[in-house]
């Protein structure tokens, strides 16, 4: 018989059981909590210091190119899904601080500590995060798709997101990356839109020349508010001469309807990528395309209705006046192009062909002394002709009274 007080009720049991249970679900609630996060682990193991205030810097306690190596090896010994969802995942609640954010990107303070320090900065958390091969494709999405959202924010942040980019040692997926910034081109401000285009030259491969450059030209011909940053990332870029031609048919084909600020750049963009058996015909096209006397205002007009502020009457000339100043400074050191404008202007042979362009030209080319008797020559046979007329250097003059008269007539009798 068993002993007094011994024996316990199936509800005593039952107590026991789940008090058992309860002890069991807070115990693995506390572990729960308790868990590292795997991102700030992994970092500080690697030797990366993210700070407690937000307000401070991040610190490095050993050399970036070791902690790079170090964070491979860490995050090596995980699965790719505990890596994107942790790791990554970790990363995304950090920056969705923008203050952390922003220390994100900015160069790393090396620790007092550091035993092998290269000196007293060294790169960005992302950056060096860039750099390492197995996460780079994720975050290259993660920064990417958070640009729209930064044009809400004052702050330079997506601007220094935009340097990350930069001058990456390796890039694993060079189309994807190409790829995401054509996706966030289309949903991102003008201004985005700019920065995103000049940083596309020194983040894509030698490779994706061709398709970047037919990518741009495309963008040219639809919207013409971003020529500038578009015919200055073509400057940059490596093309072959096919390449370069068809960038030059798509820079002269906007530029009767391009907006006068802009048509500088694309003239000199022409210009300086004509090659010594093309001279010609893109000379002749690039007169063609560029009517200069719609960008150079009269200063003497008999019709009031076109008669402007002197404020605008600086404004549309200044335009006109680095349109010229740029075909010079061009004329003067290529010979080439000069060639190539004496060849379009003496095939000129009706007096309807010639443009208040050639004018100016022909005067700047006078000014050298290689061309005085080469521009002579034609002047001659021109006048005598009838092909340049006293109303074309009338137009000349009215619009840019700046040009010595008296030299002109000189430079024509």
């Amino acid at each position: 018989m068993p002993k007094k007080g011994t024996k316990r009720s199936s509800s005593g049991i039952g107590n026991d059981l789940n008090e058992s249970h309860s002890k069991r679900v807070r115990s693995s609630t506390k572990l729960l909590l308790e868990k590292p996060d795997l991102f700030k682990e992994l970092l500080t193991e690697a030797g990366f210091n993210l700070p407690v205030d937000d307000d401070n810097s991040n610190t490095l306690n050993v050399d970036q190119a070791v902690f790079q190596k170090s964070l491979k090896r860490l995050l090596s010994k995980y699965d790719k899904e505990q890596v994107n969802n942790e790791f990554l995942g970790g990363l995304q609640t950090h920056i969705d601080n923008l203050e952390r954010f922003r220390t994100s990107l900015l160069p790393t303070i090396s620790s007092s500590s550091c035993q092998s320090i290269r000196c007293g900065n060294q790169e960005s958390l992302i950056h060096l995060l860039l750099g390492v091969d197995s996460i780079q494709k994720q975050l290259v999405t993660i920064l990417l798709e958070k640009l729209p959202e930064l044009e809400e924010d004052d702050s330079n942040i997506g601007m220094l997101v935009l340097n990350q980019f930069r001058w990456l040692d390796k890039v694993v997926d060079s189309k994807m990356l190409v790829k995401k910034v054509f996706e966030i081109l289309q949903v991102v401000s003008p201004n985005f839109q700019s920065h995103l285009i000049l940083t596309l030259p020194e983040i894509i491969e030698d490779y994706q020349n061709e398709e970047v450059a037919r990518y741009l030209q495309e963008l040219l011909v639809e919207n013409h508010q971003l020529a500038i940053p578009i015919i200055d990332a073509l400057s940059n870029m490596q093309l072959d001469a096919d390449q370069v031609q068809e960038a030059q048919n798509a820079a002269i084909n906007i530029l009767e309807s391009a907006s006068t600020d802009s048509l500088a750049v694309i003239v000199r963009f022409i210009l300086l990528s004509v090659a010594s058996n093309t001279e010609f015909n893109v000379i002749s096209s690039l007169r063609s395309h560029l009517d200069l006397q719609f960008n150079m205002v009269p200063m003497i007009s008999s019709t009031p209705a076109r008669k402007l502020t002197e404020g605008n009457k600086k404004h549309e000339n200044s335009d006109g006046f680095l349109i010229l100043d740029t075909i010079h400074r061009v004329l003067r050191f290529n010979a080439v192009v000069a060639n190539g404008f004496l060849k379009a202007i003496g095939d000129v042979d009706s007096a309807d062909g010639h443009m208040v362009l050639d004018v100016y030209v022909i005067l700047m080319l006078y000014s050298n002394v290689n061309y005085k008797k080469l521009v002579l020559t034609m002047l001659s046979n021109k006048i005598r002709n009838g092909l340049i007329t006293i109303a074309l250097l009338q137009t000349a003059l009215i619009s840019y009274p700046q040009l010595d008269e008296k030299e002109i007539k000189h430079s024509f009798s």
